[in-house]
C-alpha cells in the first residue's frame, strides 16, 4: 500500500476547492479521493479517486477499506436568496452533524479542516481581526453560519481545524461577477462603499498552498485567519485594479444589489493573526496586491 497520506475533499469541485486539490496532487505527498456529483467535471480530476454522492447523504463508512487521514470540507449547500440560503444552511447543518459523528466513529484518528471565510467576523470598521474577534456573520455568512456551528463546537475535540480565508482573487467567484463582468459590460470599475472599507486579498493558488500548509503545520483545536498581502483600503483595491485595466472608477448604488451582497461588499474586515509563526511559514508565489492582479488578469487568464 502507499504510504502516502489519504485526504478527502469535500466540495473539492469548487472554486477553492479545485485548487486545492491540484496542490495537493502536486505535492506529490497525498492520495486524493474527491466528493463528486453527477455534473462534475470528471476529466479534471482523473488523478484522484472520485467518490460519487452528495453531501447530505454520503456514507463515510464507505470509506472503510480506505480510511482518510484527513477530511479537507469547503462543501457548502448554496440557496437562492436570503430564505434559500436559510433552508440550505439547515440541510448542511444536519448533514456536517452527520458526518462528524460518523467520522468519530469509523475515523477516530482522521482529523478535519473545515473551510470557513473572514465575514464570519462581521463588520468591524479600523479595528484589527484576529482570531480572538468574537463571531458576528455578516452577509452571505449571516445564514451560513448555521451550517458551521457543528465544527466550531468541534474544535474542543482537538479533531478539528478552521481556517478562515479573505476575498480569494481568481478569474472567477465573486471578482468576475462584480468587478470583471462590469469592467467588460460597462468598461468601468464599479466601486461598492466609500472606498475607506479594509480588506485583505489572496491569489486562489496561495489559498489552496496555505490551507494545505496549515494542515501540515497548525494545531488542531484552532480556528486561524489565513491571508495573503496585509490588508489594504478598498480604495487601493480599486486604484490597482483601475489602472491594471486602464478603466474609470465608477461608484455604484448598493441598494441596487442584493442585501446580502451589498453588506459583503461594503464591510470593513481588517485580518490579522495570533499565530504569525505559522503564517510566515508558508511561501507566497503572490505577496503583493498587484502580484495577484497581474497573475489573474493576464491576457491568458481573462480578457476585457
Amino acid at each position: 500500500m502507499s504510504l502516502r497520506k489519504h485526504v478527502l475533499v469535500l466540495g473539492g469541485t469548487g472554486f477553492i476547492g479545485s485548487a486545492l486539490v491540484q496542490n495537493l496532487l502536486d505535492s506529490k505527498q497525498y492520495r486524493v479521493s474527491v466528493l463528486v456529483n453527477k455534473s462534475a467535471p470528471y476529466r479534471a480530476f482523473e488523478d484522484c479517486n472520485l467518490i460519487p454522492g452528495q453531501l447530505e447523504s454520503f456514507e463515510l463508512s464507505s470509506l472503510k477499506h480506505d480510511p482518510p487521514n484527513l477530511i479537507f470540507h469547503l462543501a457548502r449547500m448554496a440557496g437562492k436568496g436570503k430564505s434559500g440560503r436559510k433552508k440550505s444552511a439547515e440541510k448542511g447543518r444536519k448533514a456536517n452533524l452527520r458526518l462528524l459523528k460518523a467520522g468519530a466513529e469509523h475515523f477516530p484518528d482522521c482529523n478535519w479542516l473545515y473551510v470557513s471565510g473572514s465575514l464570519m467576523y462581521g463588520n468591524h470598521d479600523d479595528e484589527l481581526v484576529d482570531e480572538n474577534t468574537a463571531y458576528n456573520p455578516v452577509a452571505y455568512a449571516e445564514e451560513y453560519s448555521v451550517a458551521e456551528q457543528a465544527f466550531i463546537e468541534a474544535l474542543s475535540t482537538k479533531k478539528v481545524m478552521m481556517v478562515h480565508p479573505p476575498w480569494i482573487v481568481g478569474a472567477a467567484s465573486w471578482f468576475k461577477h462584480f468587478y470583471l463582468q462590469l469592467a467588460s459590460e460597462k468598461s468601468i470599475i464599479p466601486q461598492y462603499g466609500t472606498g475607506d472599507e479594509w480588506m485583505n486579498l489572496i491569489h486562489v493558488s496561495d489559498c489552496a498552498a496555505m490551507i494545505r500548509h496549515y494542515s501540515e503545520n497548525a494545531e488542531y483545536g484552532r480556528a486561524y485567519n489565513i491571508y495573503g498581502p496585509e490588508a489594504i483600503t478598498a480604495r487601493t483595491f480599486l486604484n490597482q485594479l483601475s489602472e491594471a485595466l486602464d478603466l474609470p472608477i465608477k461608484v455604484q448604488a448598493l441598494d441596487a444589489l442584493e442585501a446580502a451582497s451589498a453588506n459583503a461588499l461594503s464591510s470593513s474586515i481588517r485580518l490579522s493573526t495570533k499565530y504569525p509563526e505559522v503564517k510566515s511559514g508558508c511561501a507566497l508565489k503572490y505577496p503583493e496586491v498587484h502580484d495577484i492582479l497581474e497573475a489573474v488578469l493576464l491576457p491568458k487568464n481573462v480578457h476585457i
